[in-house]
């Protein structure tokens, strides 16, 4: 038993003996090359005086891993780092142990923050050494205790954490300013190329910020940390070491072209030819360079000049090429477009050639080039250069690091001493001989000793500064430079004769070492088409003009249109090669993909390639608007505008031509969304980004599409009448665009709550036309061939009457007259007399449906079979709907059909599931019977207030229906109910029902009918089967289903009857049940459709799977698990309704917090929507409609409500609001 406990610890120690083995060689190996024997010293022996008197102890000296996790302290108990040999050692510092806060070592913590602060009151900036090896925790301490003393404090830092998210942790975390980066560490021309466009600036012609004169939604994108870019740090290998000399000159000017902050070490100016070791060699520097004419120092302040003056000229873009040995870099302008360009022939290797080849060595420069601001050379004589080599053979590198000579440390001190009065030294004394009062004779001689040293020192150092034998050597070279003549370095010649003119710089006797700087502007017809593009942009007033006249149904063409509504029009998508097809044809599909492209800056994006390449794409944005200007005749002023401005935008030289397309796309697309914004509501003009990008969605979704109109009504004048479509693309075009349930469900919050009041109207008719059955289509296909399969959409629809009559504070529409497409409920009466000659009002289409329920309803769906559905059985085609006259709720559906949104049919032969309804929900749905509570409230309301001409429905003794399952609730057998409903019993001679008494019998019976109580104590006191039920504390999602276990299944249907009629509810009830749905039901976007503890709860849905999987196959489990997002919104609503008015201050913060998920996704989506619905815990789901009506309306529902119950709403904008509603015009 000990040996099985051991075992793993012998194999670690194993492994660990392993990995010291190989440190210790490898370290080993590398010192051998440095002219070393051994490694560095792990430990510095220290002396300290205890209790016990001395005792020496070692100090582990400080160091770094190579490859190692910068977040792993390696001097804690937990690292076993030293002990492996991991650390390389620096041999100039110890490692102090600080732990992971402050109570870990305070005295220390204490200490150095001390320290840190003096620092901060003495300079304006830090530079941090190794950050990645400094603890992050104490980084931030240190960093926010210098910040309390010096809040501007500038912080640069050498950070190598091996990857660039854990260089943004330490940046994000210590609010870094700059990251030193190095142009030395490049190993070839490309790869120094790849820095500077990486360091160096933002891209030539960026998309990344808002056209002149507008102003964008603020947001907060990821950026790179700026760069101190040096050309060559202090510690690392000058270029006459790495490279070669020559290399100096066109590495140092490349730096001088980024645009970021630049940096140089003292020597590499003056081509000292190797790095010295700033600690312990003791030579000085050479001084007066610039007139010794040491190095490249005179080309060096032209070019530091230069770099001054680009930032100060705003010249904030860069533009590196590279080709060969040759680097061209490109500092611009990008308001002017004025530039700045280097041409630099790198020093990389003494064996390159000395010739660029002739590809390289002519570059193209899209613009006029005016003047020339440097050339220059750097030759090193080939006996010097023999010379450089031999001087940094191993030998004599060893020797040089040998030498004996002090340093600038030495100076400073001296120069501190010579601040005392005389040469310093009789102050001195006096300090000594006061000292001999105070102190030992030996405490004396020790000063006296250092007093000796000193003037030693001081002696040493005169004998330094005249000896010139003393200082670093710089290399012998020569430096050709010119500020005035291109022809020693270059021809420069213009070619006008094409379309975009371009001027060609053929460099001639370019060495490497070489350099060339020149300035370049636009040519004077680019300059004044760029003017007038300007102009044209900033009169936002004309453009806003010309959106003025569009309408919504107008804006839906010009900014939206997939794929599917396109084609259907007569054109198709934009197809961009190597990328693919837009996901909107109009302004918003473009938008969006310059959003995702500014969001990275991705200049080498395809469709930029594309841009650049010819104007095909402006030329469709202008020519697809041909196709809609017979319907949409308002469009032509905006599509002259878009061709004269793209024309303006033509001429411009290529590599400009995507900027402008953004911002002429960007410019109109805000244009185009304020103005459908200001066809909305007030409360959406100055609404926050979420509630405007959900409000646009019913612009999106509502349009003219040819093959899918919606019936006219009487007046038949105007535009054809739009549709909804109940989500993009599955859902666009076709009899499966207008849903009556989807339409109904999303009305409220796409059309009422944005204000769409003349739209909404529209709708309501057009679906009340085809009512045949006494129910509405829920296929509407045009009012050609509708399809009347849905048991819940006529409640929907009777839901959004009753919501428009209160939004537009008026029931004038229940006045509205219509014609009848199918007054007749016999397909063949239909068909021997053709539609149009019975005329009603929406009251009477109201009346039809209540009767007709009321009534029973019994037929089979015209032209039931094969035609209008492959998988449903034949029994499933038989619709059926009654009235239980005794309790008020109505009943309907059988186990073959799906008559409620959980609609889904099998469609697997091969797993058995073809033409079963994989949830059908027969008997009464608790939404249906919400739906009609709420009716029934509304109409009970109309009818006491004499707006509404019917009282109630009739009976007559074929009406008089009791479900089994009220039955089996209420009483012992037919028409004898228990004393507690007695009052509600109904006789089969009873030949009236009113409004007000169904009202009221339902109400009476909700809660014993549908309540699954929290204890089994109460079981008795309601109509449950114990042995179905699964959770207690909810309500039913049905009663009197065939399966009858069904009944008692937890789905968020419930949620939908608290927000309807919430009057049926118990409070304490209603609060518990929502409670259940937020504990087990509620995902990241949406609410699961199955309770998780079901046997049937599968939450992936699949449409290509094919498997013998009963449950899933042929994504049979639609309704069974997957998470859909317009349930939440009636949820958050249901919440509301049972919330107290002093409770609303959370629950805005709760529903806020819902949303946060729906915020990101809206904005990321490349459909601009909320997706139909999820897989499993929010996973996106390839078979949904990536934009889904309903899911939108009922988002907008609960911010409308929610606000409408803000007790710090803005008065005067919701005063506006309810003025601005009943002043529209909706005929």
């Amino acid at each position: 038993a000990l040996n099985n406990v051991n075992l793993p610890l012998y194999q670690q120690l194993d492994r660990d003996k392993v990995a010291l083995d190989r440190n210790l060689y490898n370290r080993t190996c590398f010192m051998a090359s440095q002219g070393q024997l051994g490694f560095e010293r792990y430990f510095t022996p220290l002396t300290v005086t205890t209790a016990h008197g001395p005792q020496l102890i070692g100090l582990a000296n400080n160091g770094w891993i190579y490859g190692g996790n910068p977040r792993v302290n390696f001097a804690s108990r937990e690292s076993k780092s030293y002990f492996l040999r991991e650390v390389i050692i620096w041999g100039d510092s110890v490692k102090l142990n600080y732990g992971e806060k402050r109570e870990d070592n305070p005295w220390l913590w204490d200490h150095m923050q001390k320290y840190t602060e003096w620092m901060a009151r003495e300079f304006h900036g830090f530079r941090i050494d190794n950050a990645h090896s400094t603890p992050i925790e104490l980084a931030a301490y240190m960093l926010d205790a210098a910040r309390a003393v010096r809040p501007e404090l500038y912080v640069t830092a050498e950070l190598f954490t091996g990857s660039e998210e854990a260089d943004m942790e330490y940046v994000e975390r210590l609010g870094i300013t700059s990251l030193i980066r190095e142009a030395m560490q490049a190993h070839d021309p490309a790869d120094l190329s790849r820095q500077i466009h990486r360091f160096g600036g933002k891209p030539v012609a960026s998309v990344d910020w808002p056209p002149p004169g507008t102003v964008r939604d603020i947001s907060f994108d990821w950026t790179r940390p700026g760069a101190l870019f040096f050309d060559c740090t202090h510690d690392n290998e000058t270029p006459p070491q790495k490279r070669t000399a020559a290399d100096s000159l066109p590495n140092a000017a490349l730096i001088a072209m980024a645009c970021s902050g630049i940096g140089s070490a003292r020597g590499y100016d003056q081509l000292l030819p190797r790095t010295f070791d700033l600690v312990n060699d003791r030579r000085l520097y050479p001084t007066n360079i610039l007139k010794a004419g040491l190095g490249i120092a005179v080309a060096k302040r032209v070019l530091n000049q230069l770099t001054k003056e680009m930032a100060h000229g705003g010249f904030k873009e860069i533009h590196v090429h590279q080709a060969d040995n040759l680097i061209v870099v490109q500092r611009h302008n990008p308001d002017t477009h004025d530039a700045v360009y280097l041409c630099a022939h790198t020093s990389f290797s003494s064996t390159q050639p000395a010739r660029l080849p002739s590809s390289a060595a002519r570059v193209l420069v899209p613009a006029k080039v005016t003047e020339m601001i440097i050339g220059a050379r750097l030759w090193i004589p080939e006996d010097h250069r023999r010379k450089l080599q031999h001087e940094l053979s191993e030998t004599k590198r060893l020797e040089w690091e040998k030498e004996e000579a002090h340093v600038a440390a030495l100076k400073q001190q001296l120069e501190n001493h010579g601040q005392h009065t005389g040469d310093g030294y009789h102050e001195l004394e006096a300090k000594v001989r006061k000292l001999v009062r105070q102190n030992t004779e030996k405490k004396l001689q020790n000063h006296m000793d250092a007093f000796q040293r000193q003037r030693a020192e001081k002696a040493h150092y005169k004998e330094l500064i005249s000896n010139p034998n003393n200082r670093l050597d710089s290399l012998e070279c020569t430096l050709d430079i010119t500020t005035t003549s291109f022809s020693t370095f270059a021809t420069v010649w213009q070619d006008d004769d094409t379309d975009t003119p371009m001027t060609y710089v053929d460099l001639q006797d370019f060495p490497p070492g070489s350099i060339l700087a020149f300035r370049a502007e636009l040519y004077p017809p680019q300059k004044r088409a760029l003017e007038e593009l300007n102009s044209r942009m900033a009169d936002v007033a004309s453009i806003r003009s010309l959106m003025a006249v569009l309408a919504p149904d107008d804006l839906n063409a010009l900014l939206y249109r997939c794929e599917a509504e396109e084609v259907a029009s007569g054109g198709g998508p934009y197809d961009i090669p190597s990328f693919g097809k837009l996901i909107y044809c109009g302004l918003a599909g473009w938008a969006h993909l310059m959003k995702e492209i500014r969001h990275s800056n991705n200049m080498g994006h395809p469709f930029f390639n594309n841009l650049r390449e010819g104007n095909w794409a402006m030329d469709y944005i202008v020519n697809r608007l041909d196709i809609y200007l017979p319907v949409h005749t308002a469009l032509v002023g905006i599509q002259k505008w878009l061709k004269q401005t793209f024309e303006l935008v033509g001429q411009q030289p290529r590599h400009l031509i995507p900027k402008y397309f953004e911002r002429v796309v960007w410019l109109v697309y805000h244009v185009a969304v304020d103005r459908a914004l200001q066809c909305m509501s007030p409360l959406f003009r100055s609404a926050a980004s979420f509630p405007r990008a959900l409000a646009m969605c019913s612009i999106q979704l509502l349009g003219v599409v040819p093959n899918t109109t919606l019936p006219r009504t009487l007046p038949g004048s105007g535009h054809p009448p739009a549709t909804l479509a109940a989500g993009l693309p599955h859902f666009a075009v076709g009899y499966m665009r207008a849903w009556g349930r989807d339409t109904f469900i999303s009305l409220r919050g796409l059309l009422l709550v944005t204000g769409r009041f003349a739209e909404a109207q529209q709708i309501i008719l057009g679906f009340a036309m085809c009512l045949r059955h006494g129910l509405i289509p829920n296929l509407l296909d045009g009012g050609v061939n509708p399809r009347y399969n849905a048991r819940d959409a006529t409640w929907w629809f009777l839901q959004a009457i009753q919501d428009y009559c209160e939004f537009v504070g008026s029931t004038d529409i229940l006045n509205e007259r219509l014609v009848r497409l199918f007054p007749f409920d016999d397909q063949h009466e239909h068909q021997r007399r053709p539609p149009g000659d019975v005329v009603c009002t929406l009251a009477d289409v109201i009346q039809e449906i209540m009767q007709k329920h009321a009534s029973g309803i019994h037929f089979t769906e015209w032209n039931a079979g094969q035609a209008i559905d492959s998988n449903m059985t034949r029994a499933g085609f038989q619709i059926d709907i009654r009235l239980d006259l005794n309790t008020g709720i109505i009943f309907g559906g059988n186990a073959w059909n799906c008559g409620t949104w959980m609609d889904k049919m099998g469609e697997s032969a091969k797993a058995h599931n073809k033409g079963v309804p994989s949830s059908p929900r027969d008997g009464a749905d608790i939404e249906i019977v919400g739906l009609l509570k709420s009716t029934l409230r509304w109409l009970t309301d109309l009818c006491e207030r004499g707006v509404f001409p019917f009282k109630g429905v009739e009976l007559s003794p074929s009406s008089y229906y009791e479900s089994p399952a009220t039955r089996h609730v209420f009483g012992t057998g037919s028409g004898v109910l228990s004393p507690r409903f007695a009052s509600f019993s109904t006789s089969p001679n009873q030949t009236f029902l009113s409004y007000q008494e169904w009202n009221e019998r339902l109400h009476a019976h909700f809660e014993y009918c549908f309540w699954v109580p929290r204890s089994e104590r109460d079981d008795d006191k309601y109509g449950i089967n114990a042995h179905h039920r699964n959770r207690r504390g909810i309500y039913r999602d049905v009663i009197g289903s065939t399966a009858g276990w069904t009944d008692y299944q937890l789905r968020p249907n419930q949620c939908i009857a608290m927000t309807v009629a919430p009057e049926l509810f118990v409070p304490e009830h209603a609060r518990c049940a929502l409670s259940v749905v937020e504990s087990v039901l509620l995902g990241p976007l949406g609410v699961k459709t199955l309770d998780p503890s079901d046997w049937n709860y599968r939450p992936v849905y699949d449409m290509s799977n094919d498997t013998e999987d009963y449950a899933t196959a042929k994504g049979f489990n639609y309704h069974q698990g997957p998470e859909w997002l317009w349930p939440l919104g009636y949820f958050l609503r249901a919440k509301l309704n049972f919330t107290a008015d002093e409770d609303c201050g959370a629950l805005r913060h709760y529903v806020s917090e819902s949303l946060c998920a729906h915020k990101a996704h809206i904005y990321m989506s490349h459909w601009l929507g909320l997706p139909e619905l999820t897989n499993g815990n929010g996973a996106e789901c390839a078979y949904s409609c990536p934009t889904q009506a309903w899911s939108i309306g009922t988002i907008l529902d609960i911010l409308h409500d929610l606000k409408a119950r803000s007790s710090d709403a803005d008065e005067r904008v919701l005063n506006e609001s309810v003025s601005w509603y009943r002043n529209q015009s909706v005929m």
